[in-house]
């Protein structure tokens, strides 16, 4: 093996279930060069990334905070919206992932032979953001 592929499955060795069935999947269905197997990396560590993330915003319930500050008018008052940075990380992991997605061809729908995938369950999760 070579100082690359070693390395590589090193860090693959790192990715929890998740992303390794992610990373599984493209190597079964995509044949890569060494950058596009350095993006297929990063997709999968953005798999794990989104799955603690998500898991860190179900167990704070209070992930959105809306208070009135003061009045503006009569009938109107300034109000501030503050989001949890765990929300505004994931949406940030989630457009990395997407474009990441984009760049590798991924996620482009076959008519000839639909299927459930990982990916299917991470464009899910991304639309629920």
């Amino acid at each position: 093996m070579s100082a690359h592929t070693d390395e590589l499955q090193r860090q693959v060795d790192r990715l929890s279930a998740h992303g390794k069935t992610v990373w599984e999947e493209l190597n079964v269905a995509y044949t890569m060069d060494t950058a596009a197997q350095t993006l297929a990396l990063q997709v999968c560590r953005l798999v794990d990334r989104l799955d603690r993330l998500e898991a860190a915003l179900k167990s704070n319930k209070t992930w959105i905070r809306i208070a009135e500050e003061s009045m503006i008018g009569p009938d109107a008052a300034k109000i501030t919206v503050t989001c949890d940075a765990a929300l505004s990380e994931a949406r940030q992991q989630a457009v990395a992932l997407t474009q990441i997605l984009h760049k590798l061809g991924v996620g482009k729908l076959d008519n000839a032979a639909p299927r459930e995938s990982s990916f299917d369950d991470v464009m899910r999760r991304i639309q629920e953001l």
